[in-house]
């Protein structure tokens, strides 16, 4: 005696099912089943019927599956375990697709996730496929990626994979020159995961907690796009910088990730970085040789700084006796270890002024030298900030007194003027 058929029509949300007669059981058009448990025999699914293995997560058993054109096959996906945390329908017999396939995740899966949704029981290979969907394509929903296949699992079953790129910057860290002007300069990412399609990540460059660097005046804060293309593995976005030249120290910003492409994660090994803007430009003072009348009672150095500063800058003067020439205490008074400063912002030229020591006697002219030493940036010695170009200068006290003429008369006197 044979079983007769089951057509169903309508909607079934009982949750648990269980037919046992044997037969088919056709879900005719615009018939909704969501239910789990058990049809013991054949099953089509027509025109516009919708197959769900249960009301969320759950476990169909049929003995043979025919999904009919503009059928639709439907699954939920909260988690990794099949009937409990996903749909299953799990087949003895033959599976013949057609139709649409349906997902509705409701967690995030992770790079390499697995899902069996048909676990085929049989033998025999799936016939047909989803429309649309051939082996290895992907199906996008709710921001994420699955890749299906007629031939996982052990071989025969239809199952979907979680296709998740993670994004990574190629450094912790990237050092860029500043230079002198406005300026681009690029930093790569780094895609791993299924790079066959294209995809995209956004860049956020921003000034973070404990940055040194100023958005607006060091770089252009702002979100920049990464276009990965199909096949590659590297993209690379450009950072603005602001460059000046101005002397001032290595200043950082952050870069992180967001909005990623096709359910794209955030990767592991650099998920976010630091720029470090390389200071390339270097201060020199230098000091000129100047000249006064021996009267005049100053004698003036001036010093020069040939670059703004972001921080004080230091050097230490002293004055110096040339063998034979002027001597400190008796034409000039000595200069020990006086600091002089250039102030930040300020202006790039400093004075140094020597007493003169001024007396009556005709001499010739007499010079000195004024050392310049140990320049200072913001309190630290590092020549890649400041330098002394010049470190010595003369200085020239020029002579003002009249010699004594000294002569004998006709009448045998001495004169004196």
């Amino acid at each position: 005696m044979e079983d007769s058929p089951t057509d169903l029509t309508g909607t079934n949300t009982a949750g648990a099912l269980d037919l046992t007669s044997g037969g088919t059981t056709t879900l005719l058009s615009s018939f909704s089943l969501t239910a789990s448990g058990v049809i013991n025999g054949d099953v089509v699914v027509q025109n516009a019927a919708t197959l769900d293995a249960g009301d969320g997560p759950g476990l169909l058993s049929v003995a043979s599956l025919m999904m009919d054109a503009g059928s639709i096959f439907r699954a939920d996906l909260d988690g990794t375990t099949a009937a409990t945390q996903y749909d299953q329908v799990s087949v003895t017999g033959a599976i013949t697709l057609a139709g649409a396939l349906t997902l509705d995740p409701g967690f995030t899966a992770a790079s390499g996730d697995s899902f069996t949704i048909l676990n085929n029981q049989g033998a025999g290979a799936v016939s047909g496929t989803f429309t649309g969907l051939a082996e290895g394509d992907r199906i996008a929903v709710a921001g994420q990626l699955f890749q299906i296949s007629y031939a996982g699992g052990d071989g025969n079953d239809v199952v979907l994979t979680a296709v998740v790129n993670q994004y990574d910057f190629d450094l912790a860290n990237f050092d860029l020159a500043e230079m002198d002007s406005g300026n681009s300069q690029f930093i790569t990412l780094n895609r791993n995961g299924d790079t066959s399609q294209a995809s995209s990540v956004d860049v956020v460059i921003f000034a973070g907690v404990g940055d040194t660097a100023t958005a607006g005046s060091d770089f252009t804060a702002t979100t920049v796009t990464a276009n990965f293309a199909a096949g590659a593995s590297t993209a690379s976005v450009a950072i603005g910088i602001l460059g000046d030249t101005i002397v001032e120290r290595d200043e950082t910003l952050s870069l992180s990730l967001t909005n990623f492409s096709a359910g794209g994660q955030v990767g592991t090994t650099n998920p976010t970085a630091s720029v470090t803007l390389t200071n390339d430009d270097t201060a020199s003072i230098t000091v000129a040789d100047v000249s006064a009348a021996e009267g005049a009672g100053t004698l003036t150095f001036t010093l020069t700084l040939d670059h703004a500063i972001s921080e004080n800058v230091t050097v230490v003067v002293n004055t110096a006796n040339i063998a034979g020439q002027a001597v400190a205490g008796i034409d000039y008074t000595a200069i020990v270890n006086q600091t002089v400063t250039f102030t930040a912002g300020g202006s790039l030229t400093e004075t140094v002024n020597v007493t003169l020591l001024d007396d009556t006697l005709f001499e010739p002219n007499e010079t000195f030298r004024l050392n310049l030493s140990n320049a200072q940036f913001g309190g630290t010695t590092d020549a890649t900030l400041v330098t002394i170009g010049d470190p010595q200068a003369i200085g020239t006290i020029l002579n003002d007194d009249t010699p004594i003429l000294v002569q004998l008369d006709g009448g045998g006197n001495l004169n004196i003027t």
